[in-house]
């Protein structure tokens, strides 16, 4: 059968795993931003949830204008002094001066005392880690650390491998950098997460119910987002979505994850966690005759309102866009791509090995908004 199939994983957290709850920070949005009269931004990130306490970390970006150097012309010395910019992150009870560093090479941190926390990192450089990247106890953890020219993050950001003063693993997120270099400079952390056990490892981009490709599922097989340029979005406005699938481990389905992208990249006047959905498991009904399988009974459903499920974005590259009301296609229509978890932990649907059944997801919010919410494809298709 010739159709598009929806990108979606059915998971189970497995009983005999030991495993703690990530709590994700949300998109916290922290913005450095550098101009012609201002040349320090400085701010604090709340990692583990506290907000402006002790165990925040901080991250200052300045305008460094280096050293004077001379040049000989005929009849003249000419100096030239080079500018850049310097954007570092400190761990908490490590103090980082409010001025700007000199052209000597210097450090801006200064430790008082024994360090409070750390970022991951080696001679304080701080590591531009890859999605799924473990951080934990056998990690390397620096008292501070440059994440942009000596450091490891460039131009589009990355993840950054933190632990907290108690022992907590986690990580934050540079969603990237514009005008680096320059007295205009900016810089955007979108998020963080972190494990609420010390001592506990956590996956660089984890999240509460997450999941990363090759982590456990129990479907036919993982159907991750085509996020090629051929990759496409089917707008769920104004209509329902659906995908079959075949279970292939008896049991409770506690997670449910789908990938998606906006129209245009319009998000929410909310952000991208500002929706409400309705989760549903159908039955099957069988093709028959000229009609296609299709959902049959509602099996179970559940409603989750922003604050009940996690997002984070996972790709950044042009897709296209299909409204099926209207007969639309639009090539290279968006660029971002985001993963959405449900978790079902409580009442989860209970399904049975062999049985086919269908996932259905309701976007629930005005059919006017802005915002136009699509379902990615995948393949190979089941």
């Amino acid at each position: 059968m010739n159709r598009l199939l929806w990108s979606i994983i059915l998971a189970v957290m497995m009983p005999m795993t030991v495993e703690g709850a990530i709590v994700y920070s949300g998109s916290q949005n922290v913005v450095l931003q550098l101009t012609p009269d201002n040349s320090m931004s400085s701010a604090g990130i709340d990692v583990a949830g506290l907000g402006d306490q002790w165990d925040d970390f901080r991250v200052n970006l300045w305008l460094d204008m280096g050293t004077m150097t001379s040049m000989c012309m005929p009849g003249m010395m000419v100096g030239m002094m080079t500018m850049d910019t310097r954007l570092a992150i400190y761990a908490p009870g490590v103090m980082a001066p409010g001025t700007m560093s000199s052209g000597m090479g210097m450090s801006t941190g200064m430790s008082m005392g024994m360090s409070m926390g750390g970022i991951l990192g080696f001679m304080n450089q701080a590591v531009n880690l890859p999605m799924g990247a473990t951080i934990g106890p056998d990690s390397s953890f620096q008292d501070w650390a440059y994440l942009y020219n000596s450091g490891g993050i460039d131009d589009e950001g990355g993840y950054i491998g933190v632990v907290t003063p108690d022992g907590r693993y986690g990580w934050l997120h540079i969603q990237g950098q514009s005008d680096v270099g320059t007295d205009t400079h900016s810089v955007v952390f979108d998020g963080g997460a972190y494990e609420d056990r010390p001592g506990v490892s956590v996956a660089a981009g984890e999240g509460p119910c997450d999941w990363l490709p090759g982590g456990p599922h129990k479907m036919h097989w993982p159907q991750p987002p085509d996020l090629s340029p051929a990759g496409v979005d089917v707008s769920d406005v104004g209509t329902v979505l659906a995908d079959d699938f075949k279970c292939t481990a008896s049991g409770p389905v506690s997670r449910i994850h789908i990938w998606s992208s906006f129209a245009d990249d319009v998000l929410p006047a909310r952000g991208v966690e500002g929706m409400a959905f309705e989760v549903s498991i159908y039955s099957n009904a069988p093709a028959a005759q000229n009609a296609p399988a299709r959902p049959g009974t509602v099996l179970w459903t559940r409603a989750f309102a922003p604050g009940e499920y996690a997002v984070r974005m996972i790709h950044d590259g042009p897709e296209g866009w299909c409204d099926p009301l209207r007969d639309d296609y639009q090539k290279d229509n968006h660029r971002q791509a985001y993963q959405y978890n449900f978790c079902a932990d409580r009442d989860p649907f209970v399904q049975q090995e062999g049985t086919v059944y269908w996932l259905v997801v309701k976007l629930l919010d005005p059919a006017n908004s802005a915002h136009k919410f699509g379902w990615k494809g995948t393949c190979p298709e089941f």
